[in-house]
């Protein structure tokens, strides 16, 4: 992908990695960091971002079905 990118002359900018939501324990690692419960990946120095619309999704939408899955 990098090398396409510049390949056609388009800007690449890095981020910082994150996790990726695939299945419930992502899911459940999503729900609480937005409860500011510790998780994984903040032990490794990184925090994410406020995601105000995300947020509001899984706190209105998923938490609890997911709570009900573990």
């Amino acid at each position: 992908t990098l090398e396409r990118a510049t390949q056609i002359g388009q800007a690449v900018f890095n981020v910082p990695g994150w996790y990726d939501i695939d299945d419930v324990a992502s899911l459940n690692m999503l729900r609480d960091e937005f409860l500011g419960r510790p998780v994984p990946v903040r032990a490794n120095g990184i925090v994410g971002a406020a995601a105000p619309f995300t947020r509001e999704f899984v706190m209105r939408h998923l938490v609890r079905n997911v709570e009900s899955v573990v």
